[in-house]
């Protein structure tokens, strides 16, 4: 699968941002259907993609997997954007000691930003503003729109379809 990378300017200050380009949304009778959005405006506003934080702490619940056996779901993305969030460095410090650091290190690396988080946590982080602004970035600005979380016990994929993580189980496999 092709990876679609872009970086979409704000419209304002607080990171007000417009995703272009997908094909037309049609009504069942193939008419565009009149109160949706324009045909190539298909997200405004400053989220829309699945962040970064939301894969640190999903996991696959298939039956039979082993205790701890879900974590951390490898992303298969097609589509990333990288959309400006105001930096918040009290938020950001609160977060790093709650995070799964290898996971977030793996997933960063999965979309192209490899090298902006060192190995571990910095000492005394709280007071390093410039790793707090790379946590920061990778946390909360670099975002998936399109792909699949694959579980990396059972290779069960679950796709990421306009930002959103479906991770619902057939009957089978709840």
């Amino acid at each position: 699968m092709a990876l679609r990378h872009c970086v979409y300017p704000t419209s304002s200050s607080r990171g007000c941002a417009v995703t272009l380009a997908t094909p037309r949304l049609q009504s069942r009778a193939g008419r565009r259907a009149p109160w949706l959005l324009p045909p190539e405006v298909t997200h405004t506003g400053s989220g829309g993609g699945m962040k970064l934080i939301t894969h640190n702490l999903l996991c696959s619940n298939v039956r039979g997997l082993r205790p701890g056996g879900g974590f951390p779901l490898r992303i298969q993305a097609s589509d990333v954007c990288v959309r400006p969030v105001p930096f918040n460095a009290a938020f950001v410090a609160r977060l790093v000691p709650r995070l799964r650091w290898g996971a977030l290190l793996e997933a960063a690396e999965s979309l192209g930003h490899p090298s902006e988080l060192p190995p571990e946590p910095v000492p005394d982080y709280e007071g390093d503003e410039a790793f707090l602004r790379r946590v920061h970035h990778v946390l909360l600005e670099v975002e998936v729109l399109e792909g699949f979380l694959q579980c990396p016990d059972s290779g069960r994929q679950f796709p990421i379809s306009r930002g959103i993580p479906n991770m619902l189980l057939s009957e089978e496999e709840a």
